[in-house]
């Protein structure tokens, strides 16, 4: 099975090297050997966002919990730090119908806030997801897309 993280990042600031639009979104993808080298490889990102405010919304098709645990247990960062970065979803989420994701995009995008979508799975999973992100910006949203 190939391994696929997919980064999806709702900007709605300007800032950063590439001055970015308001309101575009940034596909990225990166694959990994195991989930302890995923989590190894994003904590630094997600922290660094963290830490400017943006928030996360997850979908995992396993669960990362007790991963992400075992390796913030090992790194040396601040508890609060630790603790804030927990406080992501890293449990399983299926999410494989419209009606639920459009739910979830609703009440997360209303505050008007930068939001990256960590989605995690195998293509299909993927792919299942960004069609149904793809809905919901296309019905909700006149994004530029990059």
């Amino acid at each position: 099975m190939e391994r696929v993280v997919k980064f999806t990042s709702r900007q709605n600031i300007c800032g950063g090297i590439k001055m970015r639009k308001p309101g575009q979104i940034r596909r990225v993808c990166g694959f990994y050997v195991s989930e302890i080298h995923l989590i190894t490889m994003i904590l630094p990102y997600i922290k660094k966002q963290l830490d400017k405010g943006v928030k996360f919304n997850t979908f995992f098709e396993m669960n990362l919990k007790e991963n992400a645990k075992l390796v913030l247990d090992k790194v040396i960062l601040d508890d609060k730090v630790k603790k804030n970065m927990l406080s992501i979803n890293w449990e399983i989420r299926t999410p494989y119908n419209y009606p639920f994701v459009e739910k979830e995009l609703k009440n997360i995008l209303k505050n008007n806030q930068q939001v990256n979508f960590l989605i995690v799975g195998d293509d299909q999973y993927i792919e299942t997801i960004n069609e149904n992100l793809n809905k919901f910006f296309d019905k909700n949203d006149n994004r530029e897309r990059i």
